[in-house]
């Protein structure tokens, strides 16, 4: 397939009927071309610049706007999977609704030259873009970087398996193998993974998980997937837990695998890993402890009409401390056991994944100190909690609001488990070798000395991001031992 539409003259890529909307569509597309700024207030768009920090922002009005994500967010053909090689491989595209024409030449060019690359790990315009833009032309963007990428792959250049799937997971199939099937040809090489619908979808998705795998030598398929493990109505029944079911996405919580900005594990992990016929994947892990409390956590979704949302958080993150920690734990008399610091500041410095942001980045001494001020003016005097506005990482402590809550293992460390995990007192964190974050198992049953585990989620532990944990096995004060994900 990636052949014929690679030596195509032209392809055209059918829309549907004439619509008003997507014929209006086009229309604006060919007067925005450029993004020339007087042709946009000609169109009657506002500028509103002056009310958001200096930045450019431009919205149309209503109806344009409806109309743009007509052209390029609706229509039925963009949610298919199997249409993905045709536009990015025809070396011509003409998108046609009805009568009306108009040459994806001009959509790239509207895009213009820009750094933003969609791949496993970073979204179509990074975090940045304004809302008409990732709204109407984040799939039009992915797009873009994937016929640049089959360009650059007729030179030789690579086109990773694993990005392009992540790129296109939200597609949908009649047969959820082809969420599979249907993107390899637009990888440089496909790792083994052969088109062969005699395989069950578990048999399949099992297949290219242990593929990919073994091409990275790491698990950052399972410990920074793009694919929800967790709250995942929509995920396959019989799939192991350490599988993405990468028919269904779901929405993947995880910690910034693009930056590598953590290590717990070990770099890589041991290849070819081990994988039994029944999908359970054979693998060595060093346990941190269990979870030994799981106090209830608001988040930002549940609190953020509130105008005091920092007052209310903190009211939770007080009350957290109070439930966990000893008086002379909160007043520093005693030290957090696994990094030897007050405990205070490394409940604080939970809460915020110990980065700061813009760009994200590990805390620094002077960022520790920067910090620790405004914290302990918060914990010292609740009404200076708007000082929490002035953090380096504020951005992150937000995060952590909307997407985390704190809990403590039975070995004395602060832990963040994403708040939307079903997780429970007694499940275990747990660093693997070639997995950048520890993550959260659930011991199902023993079998011949192996515990077998199912894939809870992930998790930041304060103290193990660095390979302390490692340290500590060649010290002889933890061990390594066999582990089974199911």
């Amino acid at each position: 397939m990636r052949d014929i539409y690679s030596h195509c003259t032209v392809d055209l890529f059918w829309l549907g009927e004439h619509n008003d909307e997507v014929s209006r569509g086009m229309e604006i597309m060919e007067k925005m071309e450029g993004f020339d700024i007087t042709k946009l207030h000609s169109l009657g768009w506002r500028d509103m610049e002056e009310h958001y920090d200096k930045r450019y922002h431009w919205y149309p009005p209503r109806v344009d706007w409806t109309a743009l994500q007509q052209l390029f967010k609706y229509a039925a053909i963009w949610e298919r999977v199997w249409v993905v090689q045709e536009i990015s491989c025809a070396p011509k595209v003409l998108l046609i609704s009805g009568n009306n024409t108009m040459e994806w030449d001009l959509v790239e060019r509207i895009l213009g030259s820009n750094d933003y690359y969609t791949d496993a790990f970073h979204a179509p315009f990074s975090h940045s873009a304004d809302t008409l833009t990732s709204d109407v032309f984040s799939q039009a963007q992915i797009i873009k970087t994937q016929r640049q990428i089959f360009r650059q792959m007729q030179s030789g250049s690579e086109s990773k398996l694993l990005d392009v799937l992540a790129r296109f997971r939200f597609k949908k199939a009649t047969d959820p193998r082809d969420n599979v099937f249907g993107l390899l040809g637009l990888a440089s090489d496909s790792l083994g993974v052969e088109v062969d619908y005699h395989k069950s979808v578990q048999d399949v998705f099992t297949r290219v998980a242990e593929c990919l795998i073994n091409a990275s030598a790491n698990f950052d398929i399972i410990s920074q997937s793009q694919w929800a493990v967790f709250n995942n109505p929509s995920r396959h029944l019989g799939l192991p837990s350490w599988v993405p079911d990468f028919a269904a996405p779901g929405n993947a919580t995880f910690l910034f695998a693009q930056r590598s900005v953590f290590s717990a594990g070990d770099p890589s992990c041991t290849v070819p890993c081990q994988v039994s016929p029944t999908g359970q994947l054979n693998i060595e892990g060093i346990s941190l402890g269990c979870l030994k409390h799981l106090q209830p956590w608001l988040s930002w979704r549940d609190i953020h009409k509130d105008k005091s949302i920092r007052h209310r958080f903190w009211i939770m993150a007080e009350s957290w401390l109070r439930n966990h920690l000893s008086p002379s734990q909160i007043q520093g008399a005693e030290p957090y056991a696994a990094t030897g610091e007050p405990a205070f500041q490394a409940f604080w410095r939970t809460l915020v994944v110990d980065c700061a942001d813009s760009p994200t980045r590990r805390l620094s001494p002077t960022d520790v100190e920067h910090e620790g001020k405004i914290f302990t003016a918060v914990h010292n005097d609740m009404s200076a909690v708007d000082e929490l506005r002035k953090l380096r990482s504020a951005r992150l402590l937000l995060q952590t609001m909307d997407d985390w809550r704190p809990t403590l293992t039975d070995t004395g460390l602060f832990a963040l488990v994403p708040l939307m995990a079903e997780v429970q007192e007694g499940d275990e964190f747990v660093v693997l070798s070639g997995a950048k974050v520890p993550l959260i198992l659930r011991n199902v049953e023993d079998e011949g000395g192996v515990g077998r585990y199912e894939v809870i989620g992930t998790a930041y532990v304060h103290g193990f991001m660095d390979g302390e944990a490692r340290s500590l096995v060649k010290d002889g004060k933890l061990e390594e031992r066999s582990i089974g994900l199911v």
